[in-house]
Formats: structure tokens, sequence, C-alpha cells
């Protein structure tokens, strides 16, 4: 069978400028197309003219680019963790001058953790301050004057007794809160220290002064320091208000004053960065509706630039020249990419085929700004001609299938509010992120035909981190299994089920509603007289926890729980506790075992 006779040239370039040449070779090998193996110069002549290069018709080049948008800034935030009931929550102002988006979505409420170790680091910070101003014999007093507030109301109470380090620790400092109060009457420089007050510390006449100095300042760092809660009001632990506990994810709105009808919808955030693709672009209720965030007169942001456009290079891309030399910065016969990996495969294609086609020109967008290219200004491109080229979005071209860096559109929401749109999310660069507080892996076991939350590792009132140390199983299982008895033992015990460690929670499917092909995966409590863990995770601490079946996969989920700092635009630091759930190792088998003898 032989091949059809190929089109020329001449009737390739007849089918408009869309058409581009692509070698294809018949043989595997690509050391043919490597060659490129050339005659007589007359005979390359030739080729461009039957190659259409000396018509000329590309021959302009861009020299300027205009763009005129308007910037609409995030004014408003809103958790909807409940999708069924998004006016759940009232609207609070955010700005991005509040910090980054993912510490006001990811954060937890503050339940006393990271309050009380606060308070230990700020007595250890006083200590060194009067050690500093050589009054080490005056630190000594400051645990009598400055005592610890800390009490267990209840044995359910969240917080649980220092551990021994903690303990000495809090023993030779005094508490930083009950020292802010005890500061307070005299913080002002103009008022004296009391005689009581010198009296208790120990201090002479001389070192008055001093002392007064050093604990006014540190009292300055300390309340520019210090959050939380008072002390002696410590809560139990607390959801993220975003924080949807059947779903495993965080939900919530941006509302924008300058653009009332818009929103944007974040939703199945698994936690960590929020970037332009964790959020939908969607029609707001109108000003004054319920639903509606406040109103205000914020004006939008204009934003006109005008450059010079510059050709897009990138390593590996063709020379511009046929007889340049090309470098070895990308090595293309050392890509490994698969059938089904397109991405990779467009990006080779992309670098091998095209080489000035593509220009870019930097335009400075406010931080969390909402972009919107208006229909009557669009991008305006000029040629070295003087040809002014109209630049609509790649979303709107005829025949376009892309729509990178723009929201999805959904409910209610016009197509050219998402083409037209592009959110500079509000994110860290990086973050500096701790090993995890705690981490609780939910696995599917189809043997038991049951899910399983295995409790990996537990956080402590303190903040302290500790891997979960399961109580061993009772004496009637041996890792799940039944155990034989010798010849000459007691007769056989009856046992209704193996004892799996107090680690090992139960995920029972219960379905929702009668006759409903929907299931929660509920988490079983511990039967009473059952060991349970010293410190239960937070992570599983709502009353009822329970999430919907189709939430664990085969893979099953990681849940965590971590300490996270950044540094944001402004210099400023923050640090918050953030939630992810990210997919498993895989299923789990508990080898429970059910009615046998022993």
């Amino acid at each position: 069978m032989t091949d059809p006779t190929p089109p020329t040239p001449a009737q390739l370039l007849r089918q408009g400028p869309g058409a581009r040449f692509a070698a294809v070779l018949r043989s595997p090998d690509i050391e043919d197309g490597l060659a490129a193996r050339l005659a007589d110069p007359l005979w390359m002549l030739a080729r461009q003219w039957q190659l259409g290069e000396f018509r000329g018709d590309d021959a302009g080049s861009l020299i300027s680019l205009n763009f005129e948008a308007s910037a609409h800034m995030p004014t408003w935030w809103r958790p909807e963790p409940d999708a069924d009931q998004p006016n759940a929550h009232p609207w609070q102002g955010w700005t991005v001058d509040d910090g980054p988006l993912e510490a006001a979505i990811d954060a937890e409420p503050d339940d006393g953790t990271t309050w009380l170790r606060l308070r230990i680091e700020g007595g250890v910070a006083a200590r060194r301050a009067l050690c500093a101003a050589g009054l080490a014999r005056v630190a000594v007093h400051l645990p009598a004057a400055a005592p610890w507030m800390i009490q267990k109301t209840s044995p359910s109470s969240p917080l649980q007794d220092p551990g021994p380090l903690d303990a000495l620790v809090m023993a030779s400092t005094p508490d930083a809160a009950s020292l802010d109060a005890f500061i307070a009457p005299w913080a002002d420089p103009n008022v004296p220290m009391p005689a009581p007050v010198i009296a208790q510390l120990g201090l002479t006449a001389a070192d008055v002064g001093t002392a007064a100095t050093a604990l006014r300042t540190w009292q300055t760092w300390w309340r520019a320091r210090s959050h939380g809660v008072p002390a002696g009001q410590e809560t139990g632990p607390v959801d993220p208000p975003a924080w949807d506990t059947s779903r495993l994810e965080y939900r919530g709105s941006l509302a924008f004053a300058s653009a009332p009808g818009t929103q944007l919808y974040i939703d199945r955030h698994p936690g960590g960065p929020v970037d332009w693709y964790s959020a939908d672009i969607l029609a707001g209720p109108d000003p004054g509706t319920p639903g509606a965030p406040p109103p205000s007169s914020t004006p939008a942001k204009a934003i006109s630039a005008s450059s010079v456009p510059q050709p897009a290079r990138l390593p590996g891309m063709p020379a511009l020249r046929f007889w340049e030399y090309e470098d070895a910065q990308v090595d293309f016969g050392d890509i490994d990419a698969d059938p089904a990996d397109l991405a990779r495969l467009l990006l080779v294609d992309y670098t091998t085929v095209y080489d000035h086609n593509w220009y870019y020109a930097p335009i400075r967008i406010p931080v969390g700004a909402l972009v919107e290219v208006g229909a009557t200004t669009p991008v305006t491109a000029t040629d070295s001609f003087g040809i002014a080229l109209q630049l609509p979005p790649l979303a709107e071209r005829p025949g376009a299938n892309t729509r990178m860096f723009t929201p999805t559109g959904i409910t209610g929401a016009t197509p050219s509010w998402s083409t037209r749109r592009f959110w500079f999310a509000p994110r860290l660069a990086a973050t500096l992120d701790g090993d995890p507080v705690e981490r609780v892996n939910l696995r599917r076991d189809e043997e038991a035909n049951l899910g399983w939350a295995v409790i990996d590792t537990t956080c402590d009132s303190y903040g302290r981190a500790s891997l979960a140390t399961p109580t061993p199983p009772s004496a009637s299982s041996v890792n799940g299994t039944a155990a034989l008895a010798d010849s000459g033992a007691a007769p056989p015990r009856y046992t209704l089920r193996s004892t799996l460690p107090d680690t090992w929670r139960a995920l029972i499917p219960t379905p929702v509603g009668d006759g409903s092909s929907a299931y929660l995966l509920v988490l079983a409590q511990p039967t009473p007289g059952e060991p349970t863990l010293d410190h239960p995770p937070r992570l599983l601490a709502a009353p009822n926890w329970a999430i919907h079946e189709e939430e664990l996969g085969d893979a099953g989920l990681n849940l965590t729980r971590t300490r996270i700092l950044g540094r944001w635009y402004g210099g400023g630091v923050y640090t918050w506790t953030g939630r992810t759930a990210w997919p498993g190792g895989g299923e789990a088998d508990s080898g429970l075992t059910w009615d046998y003898l022993r």
C-alpha cells in the first residue's frame, strides 16, 4: 500500500495563516532529521521560495503594547463551611494588608494552646531582661510576684498537667500575663514604683530605676507580641470557621467593594497555598439583599501600562537562524514522557516548534487584585509598520481551547466574567512548615467492611506533639487473631471480637435517612471501660464526627495539623495552625476478628 501524494508547500500556504509545518519521519530514528543535509545555495533559495519565505507576510515586529484594566481589591471575607447554608457566617472585613489569605482561611481559632506557650516564653524573656541588667537576684522574686494562673476545672478540661520540663520552667519564671498586670499600675515612667512592689522584689534604692526600666521595656515588647485569650479562660478545641468537617476541606467567599456583583468562591480547598485556580467566579447578590456584603464606596484602581514587548525565550527553544549553533542546556533525548503525560508533551512540542512567535510584557498588578480588562479598551499591540492590533483574551478567540490563569465561571456568571478577569491571589511565596503536631490516617478496610481512623500523632494543651502510644491489646487477642490454648489449659472461652489498639477508631457506615443510597462514615466512640488516649486528637474532636462516604477513596486520607510561619510582603511575620487533607497510602488491614473461641 502506497502513501497518498502529500500536498505541496503552496497548497499548504493557501490553507490560511493558521497552517503549521511539522516534520514527520517514517523512520523512528531521528538522525536523519537532525543531520539537516543540504545541497548548494541555489537549492536553499529554491526551498525558501517553495515555502513562501520571500512573501514577507509576517515581516512586522511588535514595538509597543498598551494595557488598560481595572483592579478590584478584596474587602470582605466570609467562611462558608456548609455549602447548603452559605449565609450562616457573617461577612468580615479583610484586605491584603491584614496578611496572607491562607492564614485567614486555614488558621484555627486560638483555644489557649498558643497563648499558653507564649506566656511561658514571655516569662523567660522577663527573667532574661533582669539578668541582662545585672539584677539576677531580683529575677528569682518574679514567680511569686506574678504566679501562674492555670487550673484544671474538671477531669475533661482541655488543659493537661505540664510536663517535667515545662513544670521546671514555670517554677522559676513568672506568668507573662500576670506580670503584665503586675506592672500595669506603674507602667507610666512618670509613676514611681510603689513601695510594696520594691519590697516584694527585694530591690535596693540603687536598683529601683534599673529594674523599673527593664520591666517597662519588657512590657512594651510583651504587649506588641501577646495575643490570645485571657488567663484562666482557655477553651476546648475549636475547628477553623471555614473547615467543613463532613468534607474535610475549606470553603468560603471573597467580595469586592468596587465590584458588588462579583464574588470569588473558594471551594474544595484542602489547605495550604491559595492560588488563582483555587477560586471560581460567580455573581454575588445585589447590594442590600440577604447574603450581600455591607455596602462600600471603595473605587477600583486603574491599571495603565505601556511597554515594548520582548520575545518569549526559554532554554531549549530553536535558534532563530539556521546556521546558529544551539546550546546544550536541554537534552531532548533525555526527556522521559509517557503517552498520557500530555502536559510534558505539550511543553516539549512548544519548545521545539515555536521560536519567536510569542512575546511578553511585564505589567504591575496589586497583590490580591481581581483585574478586569474592559470590553471597550482591550489590549492593543502596535507593530513596526504602525498597524494596531486588538488582542482579545485567548479564551475569546475563535477556536480557542485555553483558559489559563482565568477563574472558572459558575452559577450566574457570564462568559466575559471569567475570560476578561484575572485574580492575582494574595498567597505567600514560601512558608516554613513544622512537623505535624497531629496526624490521623483514614483508611478503608475491605476485609472488615469498615473504615479506620488511625491516630499517629497527638498534641497536648501546651502544643507538644508526640507519637500516639497505643495501649496493648487485651489478653483475649493477639494482633487481632485468636490465640490457641495449650492442651492442658483451661476450657475454651468465647470472645465476641478481637481487641484493637485505642489508636484505631472505627468509621461505621451509616445511611443518611431512610432508604438513602448515601452513607456517612461515623466515628465510633470508645466503649466505657476501654483504655483511651491521654490526648485525643483535635482533628476528631467534634461530638458527632462523621464524613461523607465518597470522601474516603481507596487511597485513604492523611489529616494533619501543622504550625506554619510565613512572612508577608510588608515584612510582617504570621504564624498559625492549619489543617490539610491529602490522599493517603492505601487500604489498611486491621485483622479484626469476630466470634471465636480461645
